[in-house]
This record gives C-alpha cells, sequence and structure tokens, in this order.
C-alpha cells in the first residue's frame, strides 16, 4: 500500500477556467475542490451509487489505494485487502450498482476476480464457479429487472484466441454463464454494453470486424443489427437515447464516427470532424457517461512535422493540446466538444477520472504530488466559443534534401539534435558536416528544443560554408561540404 505521509483534507470553491488550444472548446464550472496527499498515481477510477462515491488510486509500482466519499463529502481511505494472487495487484474496473460496489481483478492466472462491497468500506471477494476461466469483463450494467448483467471475453491463453461472453446476476454473488447461441454465436468478444427501460445495446466483434447486438427483453433474446460500424464501438445511454461511438486509436485527424437512436432499432449516424489541431494524435482511454454528458478521456501527442507552421511562427505554443489529458465532450451524442483539462485541476496530470453523484459531477485528477478532485454541482458547466487564433507570419521557405539552397537565401530547417549537431544533412548535392561549433557545448543544451529538435534556419554563406541559427540565439553551428558518409542515428 502507499505509505501516505499525511492525508490532508482541504475543501475549497474554485471558478475553473480550461485554457486550451485553437478550436478547443473553455469549461468553466463552480465546484468544490479537494487535494490528496498520494503520490506516483497514474491511474484512477471513479464510480457512485449516486449517494457514495468511490475512488481508486494506482501508481506503477503496484500501489493501490481507495478512497470513498459520502453525501458529496471528502474522500476518506477505505480499507481494501488485495488476495495474494492478484496480478500486480491492478485493478482493472469498477461499477456502482443497487447490489453494491464491484471491483475487478486478474488473478495470475487472468482469471476474472470480483470483489463486492455494500457501502465502499467492507470487501469481499466472490467466489463463483462461473469465473473460473481465464478472461476479461469490459462492462457491467444493470438491468430494468435489477439483475446484473456482466460482458467480455474468454481467452485460451494471455493472447487468446478469444470468444465471447456474458455473465448474469439477481444479487452479484452468485453468476451464471449466458449461453452465447443464436444470433449472439461467432462473436469473439464484447466489448462495451448500455440499457435503458428493457432495451439493452452490446457492442464487440464479429469475424474481426465491429458489431453489435440489440435486446428488447433485458437481455433474455438478442439480435445482430445489420450495420457495420467504422472502428471499434464503444455504446453508451445518455439523455434518453443510445450513443454509440467509433474513435479509431491511434487516430490523427480526430474524427469521431458516431451514431443516436431512441430505442435501439433505428440509428441516425454522423460523424464529428476538427475536434483537434492537425499533428496531434488521439489515443481514446476510457469513456464516462455522466449527466453532465458523454467524456471520452484520453492523451494526445505531437507530429511536429505536421505543425511546423505553427512552431515556427510561436515556439512557445507549439505543443498546446499535446499532454497526458485530453476530453471529448457531448451532451446528446450530437454536438461534440473538444476540451483540454491540463488547467481544469493543474498542468501536468497524468490519470484523469469522472462520475455523477447527486451533489454533482466528480471530477479527480493526478498529478506529482497527489490527486486533486472536484465537485461540479449540477447544471453548473458552461461552455465558451474560443477566441479566432491568430494567423501565422510569414515564414521563410522550407529546406528539403531535393532542394537546392540559394546563396544567401535563409531556409527554415528543423535539425534533429539527438545524435548530436555533427551532420546537417545533404544539400546541393553534398553532405555536410559541423565545421565549427558557434557556441559553448552547456549553451547547446539549453537551446530551446520539441522534440529533441531545434527549430532554426539555414544560410549558404559561400559555396562551402552552411551556417545554422536559432532565433533567439543567432548562429550556433557552421557546416562544410565532406566526401564521408554521415552515419546512421538511431
Amino acid at each position: 500500500m502507499w505509505a501516505m505521509r499525511r492525508l490532508p483534507i482541504s475543501i475549497v470553491c474554485a471558478l475553473l477556467t480550461v485554457v486550451v488550444w485553437r478550436g478547443a472548446t473553455l469549461v468553466e464550472a463552480q465546484g468544490g475542490r479537494q487535494r490528496l496527499d498520494i503520490d506516483g498515481a497514474f491511474d484512477l477510477r471513479l464510480t457512485s451509487d449516486g449517494d457514495i462515491a468511490l475512488l481508486v488510486a494506482q501508481s506503477g509500482r503496484s500501489d493501490l489505494a481507495v478512497f470513498r466519499s459520502v453525501d458529496g463529502g471528502p474522500f476518506v481511505p477505505t480499507e481494501f485487502v488485495v488476495s495474494p494472487d492478484i496480478l500486480e495487484r491492478r485493478v482493472l474496473d469498477v461499477w456502482a450498482t443497487t447490489h453494491g460496489f464491484f471491483v475487478y481483478q486478474h488473478t495470475r492466472g487472468l482469471v476474472p476476480r470480483l470483489s463486492r462491497s455494500i457501502d465502499g468500506s467492507r470487501w469481499e471477494t466472490i467466489t463463483s464457479p462461473a469465473f473460473e476461466m481465464p478472461g476479461d469483463i469490459y462492462g457491467m450494467v444493470q438491468l430494468a429487472n435489477r439483475d446484473l448483467l456482466a460482458v467480455g471475453a474468454l481467452r485460451s491463453g494471455a493472447t487468446g484466441p478469444f470468444r465471447a461472453a456474458m455473465w448474469r446476476s439477481s444479487d452479484g454473488i452468485m453468476w451464471t454463464p449466458v449461453p452465447i447461441v443464436g444470433q449472439l454465436s461467432g462473436a469473439s468478444s464484447f466489448g462495451s454494453v448500455a440499457t435503458q427501460g428493457s432495451a439493452v445495446i452490446v457492442t464487440g466483434t464479429r469475424s474481426g470486424m465491429p458489431a453489435f447486438w440489440r435486446s428488447e427483453d433485458s437481455g433474455a433474446s438478442w439480435v445482430m443489427l445489420a450495420d457495420r460500424p467504422r472502428g471499434e464501438q464503444t455504446v453508451a445511454a445518455i439523455s434518453g437515447r443510445f450513443v454509440r461511438i467509433g474513435i479509431p486509436s491511434p487516430v490523427e485527424v480526430a474524427d469521431i464516427a458516431f451514431a443516436t437512436s431512441i430505442d435501439g432499432r433505428d440509428w441516425r449516424d454522423g460523424v464529428a470532424s476538427g475536434l483537434l489541431d492537425d499533428g496531434l494524435t488521439l489515443f481514446a482511454r476510457q469513456i464516462a457517461t455522466t449527466t453532465s454528458g458523454v467524456f471520452v478521456v484520453g492523451s494526445t501527442q505531437l507530429n511536429l512535422w505536421k505543425r511546423l507552421d505553427w512552431c515556427y511562427s510561436d515556439p512557445a505554443a507549439c505543443a498546446t493540446g499535446s499532454g497526458s489529458v485530453v476530453v471529448l465532450h457531448t451532451t446528446t451524442g450530437d454536438v461534440w466538444r473538444a476540451i483540454d483539462v491540463d488547467s481544469l485541476l493543474g498542468p501536468g496530470f497524468k490519470a484523469f477520472a469522472i462520475t455523477d453523484t447527486r451533489a454533482g459531477t466528480v471530477i479527480a485528477g493526478a498529478l506529482r504530488g497527489g490527486v486533486e478532485i472536484i465537485t461540479v454541482p449540477p447544471a453548473s458547466w458552461s461552455f465558451v466559443s474560443p477566441a479566432a487564433s491568430p494567423r501565422p507570419r510569414q515564414l521563410a521557405p522550407l529546406a528539403t534534401a531535393a532542394r537546392s539552397l540559394e546563396d544567401a537565401m535563409v531556409y527554415r530547417y528543423p535539425l534533429r539534435v539527438h545524435c548530436g549537431l555533427e551532420w546537417l544533412g545533404k544539400f546541393n548535392g553534398r553532405t555536410w558536416k559541423l565545421q565549427r561549433q558557434a557556441i559553448e557545448t552547456s549553451g547547446l543544451r539549453a537551446l530551446p528544443q520539441i522534440q529533441e529538435t531545434l527549430l532554426g534556419t539555414i544560410r549558404l554563406t559561400s559555396p562551402d560554408t552552411i551556417e545554422y541559427a536559432v532565433d533567439s540565439v543567432g548562429v550556433v553551428a557552421i557546416y562544410a561540404p565532406t566526401s564521408e558518409t554521415a552515419p546512421a542515428c538511431i
């Protein structure tokens, strides 16, 4: 367990404004704030039954801490005993139902293991013959008749092959496998599940392709829908309708293929485009459904070469929008917004989780030194359109190996420096090697870099001399042609 030196709990009111990249949406919310003094959390899980909220924080060192909040009060530690046969002490998911809270883990043999707590403070391990084979649980819902339905897959080994599986329970303790027959036959996995009334939608894969199924009688019978959705699908229920979401992973242009349906029979397709600026690659991690909307939580990475103009125009803002936490949001499933939440709780967050309580929407984020938690009261979110982006300034042409450099002409040239400054590249049919470094090595290390790349310029000052310069410093290196062959740089 984490060695918690102390657990200071402070709750304050804060007006939260998210400052985001171009094209994203500002968020303002009035909420109570709390900080938990735990360090190194890289994964957070949140769930709530409305009155009690449960937060699971995990670190890369297999540390595990469970916290509980009642009626919107502060989160306080609760005892959660991990069985010795649990793989790396990991909690893979957590759900809240009227039959209690459920924590899902893997044994060392990759067998699903469920633990249950009625109040989030006292836990029991569920031993059921239904969970005796290696497998995965990807989703759990409570049906209209209060039964629980879990979906996932059984596996023959650590990497498969897989076959789809469902489990059902009337009390959360005794579970039975659901026969995968009829139109469920042939499914290799079930990836998500959502329910409204007696209608249930399950997404998954069949014959290597995305597929989904509908039940109108709380899972007693199933029909495979004829649609062939694009990309791996996740289904959620919000605002009296089903929302089916497809996000390719990873995706460089964050186009979300979605479909909405009132009853799960007739679906209206749509595409949400332009959610991220060019040059950002999205890695979706989780989807949270709340009364404030559906939140798709993930991370983004910067592709510098697709954002060179912006990076040369404004180096300080070059990496804006990239980071560990990005949220895509929809209220109805039809209109989507991209929200960068790095400044919602503070910069540098590595994990993010969200859930609903009667007190409001609870948001938790982990950073070095602690976990920040904000409770946003119902209906207090407001979304603000972003200001127009400034036009990039006029830039010098970009130099490439196939381009002939003209005398005294300045060209932009991003220089990869993870292997040093020694080799510039090939220009005007010749290979260019460092002749003289114009600044001290210590000064070189201090130069602004983006992904080990200098955003500088080159200039042919004579037939045998090229200068490399950086705006804020001036000339940093001088190159001359050579007959040597540049070594491979990995």
